[in-house]
C-alpha cells in the first residue's frame, strides 16, 4: 500500500475483503457490510488478490478526462460572447456560434463560472453572480491596500530604539494589593534603553506628592533625562484644554518642574506606544515586590 492514497471508506472496504480471503468473514456478512452483491464481493475479491489495494482506486484516478474543455477554448467563448454578443441570451448565443461543437450545459456552465451577469438568468442566479462580484471586488481593494502598505502587519507602532543609558525615563503606576490586606499605588520610574528600575515609591493614591517624592530620588542618584514619558493622569497633563497629543494649556506643577529643569515630557492616550506594557510593568513589580 506505499503511495497508495485512500480515503476512509476504501480503508474500510480494503479491511472487510482482506478479513473475507483470510476466512474471517462469511461473504454475506461481508457483502452486507459493503453495501454490494455477493457476486460483486466475489469479483472484489479476485481483483484484490490479483493486484492487491489497487483493487480500490479508481482507474481514472489523476487521469484527464478526454471531454474535459481547454482553457484556450473556454476564453474563445467568453471572449466573443463579451465583444458581440453580451446583448444574447445564452441559449440564442449558443445556436448562432457553437451548436455542433459543444453542449448548450456546459456553454452557460462557463459563463456562470466566469460570473457574467446576463438579464435573461433567473433571479437566484444573478443574485449569486452579483455576490460573488462584490466579495471579488472587497478583495481587490484589500489586497491594493496591502500592496500600497496602507494597512501593516504590525498591531503595535515601531519606536527607535534607545541605547544611551538615562536618556528617556518612562513612569507608571498601578493599583493594586501589593502588600498584605493593603491596596495601594505602586509608582515605578524606568530607564527605556536598560529596562532597568530606577526608583519605586507605595503611596495611597497618585498623587502630586508621590511624583515628587520619586523623581527626587531618581534625579538624584542618576540625573536628568532628555524626556520624560507618563501617561494622561492629571498630575502630568492638566485637564484642562488638553489637545489629542495629551498636551494641556494649563500647566501643572509637575510640567513647571521639568520645564525648571529643561527635560522635555510626552504623554500617551494608547498604551502601545508606552515602553512599559501593562505585562511588563506586572512582572517587573512583582519581581521587585517579592524580593522584599
Amino acid at each position: 500500500m506505499k503511495g497508495l492514497l485512500l480515503n476512509t471508506m476504501k480503508q474500510k472496504q480494503l479491511r472487510l475483503i482482506k478479513q473475507f480471503s483470510l476466512r474471517k468473514e462469511s461473504i454475506k456478512n461481508t457483502a452486507y457490510k459493503l453495501g454490494y452483491s455477493v457476486r460483486h464481493t466475489r469479483r472484489k475479491l479476485k481483483e484484490y488478490q490479483e493486484i492487491g489495494a489497487k483493487a480500490f482506486i479508481h482507474r481514472n484516478t489523476n487521469k484527464i478526462p478526454i471531454n474535459k474543455i481547454q482553457q484556450l477554448f473556454k476564453d474563445e467563448i467568453i471572449e466573443l460572447f463579451q465583444t458581440k454578443y453580451y446583448d444574447f441570451s445564452i441559449k440564442h448565443y449558443w445556436e448562432l456560434n457553437w451548436k455542433r461543437k459543444i453542449s448548450y450545459s456546459a456553454i452557460r456552465h462557463i459563463l456562470i463560472e466566469e460570473n457574467i451577469l446576463i438579464e435573461t438568468l433567473n433571479r437566484k442566479t444573478k443574485k449569486d453572480i452579483r455576490k460573488n462580484l462584490k466579495e471579488a471586488n472587497q478583495e481587490n481593494l484589500t489586497s491594493k491596500y496591502l500592496s500600497n502598505s496602507i494597512i501593516t502587519t504590525k498591531p503595535n507602532p515601531t519606536q527607535n530604539k534607545i541605547v544611551k543609558f538615562g536618556e528617556i525615563y518612562e513612569t507608571d503606576a498601578s493599583n493594586h494589593q501589593w502588600i498584605k490586606n493593603l491596596k495601594c499605588h505602586l509608582l515605578i520610574v524606568i530607564d527605556k534603553s536598560s529596562k532597568r528600575i530606577l526608583a519605586g515609591y507605595f503611596s495611597e493614591q497618585e498623587t502630586t506628592e508621590s511624583c515628587y517624592n520619586i523623581y527626587k530620588k531618581v534625579f538624584k542618584h542618576y540625573g536628568l533625562p532628555k524626556l520624560n514619558v507618563s501617561d494622561n493622569q492629571n498630575v502630568f497633563s492638566s485637564k484642562n484644554n488638553r489637545d489629542h497629543f495629551g498636551d494641556s494649556v494649563s500647566n501643572t506643577q509637575l510640567q513647571v518642574i521639568f520645564h525648571s529643569f529643561g527635560v522635555n515630557k510626552k504623554n500617551n492616550f494608547n498604551p502601545s506606544r508606552k515602553g512599559i506594557s501593562w505585562k511588563n510593568f506586572w512582572n517587573i513589580t512583582k519581581n521587585m515586590t517579592s524580593n522584599n
